[in-house]
């Protein structure tokens, strides 16, 4: 993701602090491009609604993938294991 700082990342307390933290910030920008594509689409620009609607979509399915492939969070994938 992005840089860390150089204490925090080391220590194993705060690693699922910050990933908690990523995680949350990732929902909160999903959800301000959907209420921009919405508030977009309600001004009569389409064309920046759909855009921002499809920059939505691509983050949610960002977040979705980064969820399922997480050792530590994502389904048991025993082909995934290798």
């Amino acid at each position: 993701m992005g840089r860390r700082p150089f204490l925090l990342g080391r220590l194993p307390c705060y690693r699922k602090l910050l990933e908690a933290v990523e995680r949350l910030a990732m929902m909160l920008l999903i959800f301000a491009v959907l209420a921009l594509a919405f508030a977009l689409a309600w001004l009569n620009h389409t064309l920046l609604a759909r855009l921002a609607a499809g920059l939505c979509f691509a983050l949610a399915i960002k977040l979705f993938l980064w969820e399922i492939y997480s050792p530590e969070y994502g389904f048991a994938m025993p082909w995934l294991q290798g």
